[in-house]
């Protein structure tokens, strides 16, 4: 029923409109294309991608992603199939029920129970007498009541075994609490990691806890903060703050606001501003982009104010912009990060500044001025080759604005940052030449036999009469990955009677190899219109070659075979082989 019930939804789906809602698409002949949203950098000379409404597929030639509805929303917002299944069930009013939950959650199911044990009991102590101080501390700074049950903020005791007692009396083996980070071991001393300090979970961008961040509230001479130790549940490289709840915030603002602390975050999402996220640390990984990039709108990058923040928002920003994400930047005066900020000048002030976040085109520009000095010729070469590479990343109206402002803002001449900028597209295209003379290349050295096989079976994926001609004339392919699509294909049709491909992409969803095999035969054969008589020339083609590989074989077993009677029907054999290589050339 289930299958039946994907099926359904599937095929009530247009894929144009689905993929429309997320980027814009322009028709072109039969199909729409787009530049590829999968790509690291937003700026294709020609549109890669393309959607075909008669398909109901996606692909793109030069990425090699490719697949149904289901496929597009599982790669473009980084889900897993069911809740794709979900998303697109929503999109065409069907109901479609199903369990949230990932293979990750299920292999450590132990260990993010555990993990949910921890938050409610360091949630229960603020509400305790023990929890009294923390929780005043937590009112001045303008967190309240909802808050703190929004985001399960805690407290940790003085206590040094208080949570370790607690989860054993649970049914918790230490094993478990000592390979998730909640306590420390020091020979048979078992204690809690954490210790008198508030303490705000850290979740993975499905909301799950994964972690804790310690804060201390007095004013004892400590670290500020304490994190969890990273796990098998917590990897710091993973986590994005706050983003389980500030996805939808960010979709409906149409940008996202990345801060450097929780409590950052934690205080802008309290004052109204609640698309807002934090990182663990102040570096991009790739994880965090490609997550980034899924949602397809602005990323505002708003650090802290001090010679930390800002190099990292020129990296981070440089990280953003290079991997075709729209990024902007805002940096705060006066106080060092968005939490002294609205302490200081109120949220209105903070919003101001968001709303007229800088461009990182012009905030790199700026910082390039401000840090050149314009009498040395060794930095205004820099400075020309750094604008020239910022220049190749943005349209030409754009490029206009900024050397205007160059030109009244420097004594360096626009000519030769044009020159530069000129110099380095032709730098480029020789490089894209070169490159796309090695891709054809790689491509010559393809075995015609390898070429065929991608042909015959882009044909099988589209339509019962290429099978059962197929099945006639050859019946097999001889390499294993072929055979293996091969089966799944008749498989689909024994089963369903016919083969659409969009059915047969959701048919083998989860089979990496399968799927990858498919994309190669659509990308490879993306202008090929079905044609019978062309088909019946590739099944003519591929039995020559057949007999080829065969007739090799065969010479090789002829050479190596000691056995007298064996290497006669072996000499048989060829003999048959050639021949049959002969009669086919003369029908050429």
């Amino acid at each position: 029923m289930r299958n039946e019930e994907i099926e359904a939804i599937r095929q009530a789906a247009n894929i144009v409109d689905i993929i429309s809602d997320y980027i814009p698409l322009t028709k072109k002949g039969n199909n729409y294309v787009a530049p590829c949203p999968f790509h690291k950098s937003g700026q294709e000379r020609t549109p890669s991608f393309t959607v075909s409404k008669d398909k109901q597929i996606f692909n793109c030639f030069a990425c090699n992603k490719g697949g149904n509805v289901f496929s597009f929303i599982m790669d473009y917002q980084g889900v897993g199939f069911l809740e794709a299944v979900k998303t697109v069930a929503d999109k065409v009013g069907i109901d479609f029920k199903y369990n949230n939950k990932n293979a990750k959650s299920e292999t450590y199911k132990k260990e993010f129970e555990t993990m949910d044990l921890a938050c409610k009991f360091y949630l229960n102590n603020l509400n305790t007498k023990n929890g009294v101080e923390a929780k005043k501390y937590l009112l001045d700074r303008g967190i309240d009541d909802e808050i703190i049950k929004e985001f399960e903020i805690g407290l940790s005791t003085q206590n040094r075994t208080s949570l370790y007692d607690f989860l054993t009396k649970q049914g918790v083996d230490l094993q478990t609490i000592d390979n998730i980070g909640l306590v420390n071991k020091n020979g048979v001393d078992v204690y809690d990691t954490f210790l008198n300090r508030i303490m705000i979970p850290i979740k993975n961008i499905n909301g799950q806890v994964v972690g804790f961040t310690g804060r201390i509230y007095h004013n004892e001479d400590q670290a500020k903060y304490v994190n969890s130790k990273e796990t098998v549940i917590f990897k710091k490289s993973e986590i994005i703050f706050n983003f389980d709840k500030a996805k939808n915030y960010a979709k409906q603002e149409k940008q996202i606001i990345v801060v450097e602390g929780n409590m950052d975050a934690i205080k802008m999402f309290a004052s109204g501003i609640k698309n807002v996220v934090a990182l663990q640390g102040t570096s991009l990984t790739k994880f965090h982009l490609d997550v980034f990039k899924k949602l397809n709108i602005p990323v505002i990058v708003m650090l802290d104010n001090d010679a930390a923040g800002l190099n990292a928002t020129l990296k981070n920003g440089e990280l953003l912009h290079n991997y075709g994400i729209e990024t902007k930047v805002v940096r705060l005066t006066g106080y060092k990060d968005p939490d002294e900020y609205i302490r200081g000048n109120g949220v209105e002030a903070l919003i101001s500044n968001i709303n007229n976040a800088t461009t990182f085109v012009d905030f790199k520009i700026n910082y390039l001025i401000s840090n050149t000095n314009f009498n040395s010729s060794i930095d205004v070469a820099d400075f020309i080759k750094e604008v020239a590479k910022l220049l190749k990343s943005v349209d030409a109206v754009t490029q206009d604005v900024i050397l205007s402002k160059l030109e009244n803002n420097t004594t360096v001449s626009v000519e030769i940052i044009k020159n530069e900028l000129r110099n380095n597209l032709v730098s480029e295209k020789r490089i894209d030449s070169l490159d796309q003379k090695r891709r054809t290349n790689i491509s010559k050295k393809r075995s015609k036999y390898d070429i065929l096989c991608k042909k015959i079976l882009f044909y099988l994926l589209n339509g019962v009469k290429y099978i059962n001609v197929f099945r006639q004339e050859i019946g097999y392919f001889e390499e294993k990955k072929e055979r293996e699509l091969f089966n799944e294909i008749n498989y689909f049709y024994k089963n369903n009677q016919d083969v659409f491909l969009a059915d047969f992409i959701t048919h083998i969803n989860g089979n990496q190899e399968l799927s990858e095999m498919v994309n190669e035969c659509l990308n490879e054969n993306n202008d090929e219109e079905l044609n019978y008589d062309s088909f019946i020339e590739y099944i003519s083609l591929m039995k020559k070659e057949m007999n080829k590989i065969e007739l090799e074989k065969t010479k090789k077993q002829v050479k190596s075979e000691m056995d007298i009677d064996a290497k006669v029907k072996l000499i048989e054999k060829l003999a048959k082989l050639k021949k049959g290589c002969v009669d086919n050339e003369k029908g050429d």
